[in-house]
């Protein structure tokens, strides 16, 4: 066999370079929540509909699989080599084939398990109700090792070079070393832990119940920064990495009504949209439920105009960001400022419609330049299955409204848009909506119904999850989909 020779010096900057990069994970995995540890909910690979302008079908529900118990509406289901993991209510996680939908393995607990796992080196990692953390082999469910806690453990793991990452109710975050199991360190936080953390290459993030936002050093546990920021809880989503930026998005202190009351009074009519928003949180700090802060120092980088006005409980999801920092909110930006929209004015009462807005976070955020931010698309909900325009228009099939959750994520130039009703990628390249579920008779989805008002009228809601020519979601209680498409490498970035 030869020897590959290289330039003296070349193989010191090939690795060095190797080692700058963010690790994300192959193109055909979504291993741990929102596909990586920065919780971008990003991959660059992108599942297309079979028929882009047609009459369909668009996408195609390939397997769905009971649960027979209730899965946390906001664990989303992670994916790796051919498997799909997944837990529930009667404290069991369970390996399931993403090709055909077919039992692999289960793993009971002691207790209800909370939310996602994350799949590293082979191995699968939980958190329990009943206090522990777990991992098991991803082959065979086999338990490795068990870690307690002092209290039932919510959160997701974030599972990094050797370590996981996690909190507990106990108000204690753990770093546990991957392969024995045994404590590398702690840090007492004095309240509950139920946020998912995110971590890059020297910091770990994550929020408690007393709504501090802290970042430690990964290697040692030492606090490099902790800010009190506005809310009422983090919980139930996660802190989001944008380089040199964090993106925190909480739960209102307060009730809807009161959201919209205040907005509507406060509000400035006579300028265009985003910059009166802008100017609203400035003068009431205390009502901001996104909060973009210096991922060294945790000093507020600057003011995004993103309205606290979905979900039931006020839940602002945490956005979707690609790698040219485009960052996807579900919001409202209707306004001179927003690309195709007339109406410059809030609406905050009743269900009035949400849209899909871009933020882009590359440079940072100035309201000034119109081309930083856009409402993509304006969802309702009267329409059909057909493909929908967007961009700045009314979609039949969003149906994004102030009353209940849209969460998101992203493939290449395509935003996943999960709703509690229906399930949606907008497509940036063709400027189109295509439904990927829907609770509309005759679908095969619709059949899956059972609990109708568990879930539709519910505060939260998981993203979609993506792996080779599949999409994946939890479906109204008890169901994970496994949705067919076109795989497709993205071109160009997500503007």
């Amino acid at each position: 066999m030869r020897k590959l020779k290289l330039p003296r010096g070349v193989l010191p900057a090939v690795l060095l370079a190797a080692c700058s990069l963010p690790v994300a994970a192959p193109a055909d995995d979504w291993p741990t929540v929102q596909h990586d540890n920065t919780r971008r909910g990003y991959t660059p690979a992108e599942v297309r509909p079979f028929d882009y302008d047609g009459s369909g079908p668009y996408y195609k529900l390939k397997w769905s699989y009971d649960f027979k118990s209730f899965i946390e509406l906001y664990a989303q289901p992670v994916i790796s080599d051919g498997r799909v993991f997944l837990g529930a209510q009667d404290g069991k996680v369970r390996a399931i084939d993403a090709a055909t939908g077919k039992d692999l393995w289960s793993f009971p607990t002691g207790g209800p398990i909370m939310n996602s796992a994350a799949v590293a080196g082979g191995k699968v990692y939980f958190g329990s109700h009943d206090g522990n953390v777990y991992c098991v082999s991803a082959d065979d469910g086999e338990q490795l090792w068990r870690f307690a806690t002092g209290a039932g453990v919510w959160a997701a793991p974030c599972v990094d070079k050797g370590t996981v990452f996690i909190g507990s109710r106990d108000g204690v975050f753990y770093a546990i070393d991957a392969d024995t199991g045994k404590t590398k360190w702690k840090r007492d936080c004095s309240a509950p832990i139920r946020h998912t953390a995110a971590c890059d290459g020297e910091f770990v993030f994550f929020g408690a119940d007393n709504m501090t936002a802290t970042c430690l050093r990964k290697k040692d546990g030492q606090v490099v920064w902790r800010r009190k920021v506005s809310g009422d809880r983090f919980y139930p989503y996660w802190p989001v990495i944008y380089k040199d930026v964090t993106v925190w998005t909480t739960q209102t202190p307060s009730t809807i009504r009161d959201s919209w009351n205040h907005a509507n009074k406060h509000v400035a009519k006579d300028k265009p949209i985003v910059e009166a928003l802008v100017d609203y949180y400035r003068r009431f700090p205390q009502r901001r439920m996104c909060h973009v802060l210096d991922r060294q120092t945790g000093d507020e980088r600057y003011i995004l105009p993103i309205t606290r006005m979905v979900g039931n409980e006020g839940v602002i999801s945490a956005p979707a960001i690609s790698d040219a920092g485009d960052a996807f909110f579900i919001t409202y930006l209707k306004g001179k400022t927003a690309k195709g929209m007339t109406d410059r004015y809030v609406s905050m009462g009743g269900l009035a419609q949400c849209q899909l807005g871009r933020f882009n976070l590359a440079g940072g955020y100035d309201y000034k330049d119109p081309n930083d931010t856009e409402a993509v698309a304006d969802g309702f909900y009267a329409g059909a299955v057909t493909p929908q325009n967007i961009r700045g228009r009314r979609v039949g099939n969003l149906n994004w409204c102030s009353d209940e959750t849209t969460v998101l994520s992203m493939m290449g130039n395509m935003v996943l848009t999960n709703h509690q009703s229906r399930a949606t990628v907008v497509d940036l390249n063709t400027n189109r909506s295509y439904v990927v579920a829907w609770t509309k008779p005759g679908r095969p989805e619709y059949k899956l119904l059972q609990f109708w008002a568990a879930e539709h009228n519910g505060p939260v809601k998981a993203p979609m999850a993506v792996a080779g020519n599949k999409i994946f979601l939890t479906w109204h209680v008890q169901y994970l989909l496994a949705v067919e498409g076109v795989p497709a490498q993205a071109k160009g970035g997500a503007k």
